[in-house]
């Protein structure tokens, strides 16, 4: 991906028309520069993506966020069944692990969120 042009910037601005245009061009160029073009995988801070073999009972999924997580991202499943957090007092998460459960047998792919 290109960077920016920086030719004009906003200080070169002497009024307000000079700002209107300024904006709708930079506008203009950013949406040129990412439209399309951005993708899950490199625009997205998280740890993954990780296939994971669930079941109906706990399993524990290790990531490399070094914090402990937010939560995670289900971006695909191989089978009908609803992915879970099981009881985090019972589970806690921290810098290198989660605990994830399911309905039913299901392997699926997820990234792990600050």
């Amino acid at each position: 991906m290109s960077k920016l042009k920086a030719l004009f910037t906003i200080s070169n601005c002497k009024n307000l028309e000079d700002v209107k245009r300024f904006t709708s061009a930079a506008f203009d160029e950013i949406q040129q520069l990412i439209n399309g073009r951005l993708t899950l995988g490199d625009n997205l801070q998280a740890s993954g993506p990780l296939t994971v073999a669930l079941g109906t009972t706990p399993i524990k999924v290790m990531h490399s966020l070094s914090q402990t997580p937010s939560g995670y991202l289900v971006v695909n499943q191989d089978a009908g069944a609803s992915i879970f957090t099981p009881d985090r007092s019972q589970y806690p998460w921290d810098k290198s692990q989660i605990f994830l459960q399911s309905t039913a047998p299901v392997t699926a792919v997820i990234y792990v969120l600050p």
